[in-house]
């Protein structure tokens, strides 16, 4: 997470001068397993305690470096970090009522990613990503879930709950996004395609490729409508890119803006500093007949984007 973990205002404008904790990702469930040693391992060796260890972690900060006293507290974290930050954040809002929370996950924001790529050249491992997919892994790890989702909307599915796009309007906690709208990663581990027009079997993804670009754009849009109607609530960052979590303060750039600078800047609407139009910034890789590259990517100058 260098973009928020730096020291150098330059490349963390918002955040350079805080506190910063780096929580390890080691328990594979997404930060999200509520598995105790006394229950019966998995495969005879594995328990799943993401969640606990996330809890544990709180309470360490608590007693050791007095976060219960903070006034001000970004909750983040990339890829599945992003995923189990954005599960976490009511939760943690609430045990620090005296700090202004929010989040900002990165790469965190999926929906029900369920149609694989079929064709020629698609990825032979495939790690399953559809709504239905998380009953398995929510049972799995005793999988801790957003309550306002789980015990409202989503009562009688609630392991939907681990993906952004079904909690995210029972979320109350305020968030900004950053998305990629080509998820490289996603696609790979799990849809089996690459959506890299480098490779010789573009011709065959392409119209694939499109499709979840289009998908991806339009789960992402209830956060665009959020953020209009209540620009303080939620922001976005959204580039045409393929990458997962490259974000930084260069590159990749949309209406001339990083994510670093968007992030700050909506840090700065939210505390009142400036006034003016929601920070969305969002491009439209898919409308068209074709993907619409954004060719401020990282990786632009190898072509990937002519």
């Amino acid at each position: 997470l260098p973009q928020f973990v730096s020291r150098d205002p330059a490349k963390n404008p918002a955040l350079a001068g805080w506190n910063h904790v780096f929580v390890m990702y080691c328990t594979g469930d997404l930060h999200l397993g509520q598995m105790l040693p006394s229950d019966a391992p998995h495969w005879g060796w594995a328990r799943f305690s993401g969640h606990l260890v996330v809890e544990r972690v709180l309470d360490d900060l608590v007693k050791r470096r007095r976060l219960g006293e903070a006034r001000e507290l970004v909750w983040t974290g990339a890829s599945a970090g992003g995923i189990g930050s954005f599960a976490h954040l009511d939760h943690v809002a609430r045990r620090f009522p005296g700090a202004r929370v929010v989040g900002a996950p990165i790469a965190g924001y999926l929906w029900d990613n369920a149609k694989q790529y079929a064709g020629p050249g698609r990825r032979s491992a495939v790690i399953p990503f559809g709504a239905d997919d998380f009953k398995a892994y929510g049972m799995l790890w005793n999988a801790f879930l957003p309550a306002s989702c789980a015990e409202g909307p989503h009562k009688t599915d609630p392991w939907v709950c681990a993906l952004a796009h079904f909690s995210f309007p029972t979320v109350t906690t305020p968030a900004f996004f950053m998305a990629a709208q080509i998820d490289k990663v996603e696609l790979e581990l799990h849809n089996r395609a690459h959506c890299d027009p480098r490779r010789a079997g573009w011709a065959s993804e392409a119209e694939y490729c499109l499709q979840w670009g289009r998908n991806n754009t339009a789960n992402l849009q209830q956060v665009v409508e959020l953020a209009r109607a209540d620009p303080k609530q939620t922001g976005l960052f959204s580039p045409a890119c393929l990458m997962h979590t490259e974000f930084d303060q260069h590159a990749p750039r949309v209406d001339g803006m990083s994510s670093v600078e968007a992030f700050a800047a909506w840090m700065a609407l939210r505390e009142g500093k400036t006034t003016g139009a929601p920070v969305v910034k969002e491009d439209d890789c898919c409308s068209g007949e074709g993907i619409a590259w954004n060719p401020t990517c990282h990786g632009a100058e190898d072509t990937l984007y002519m």
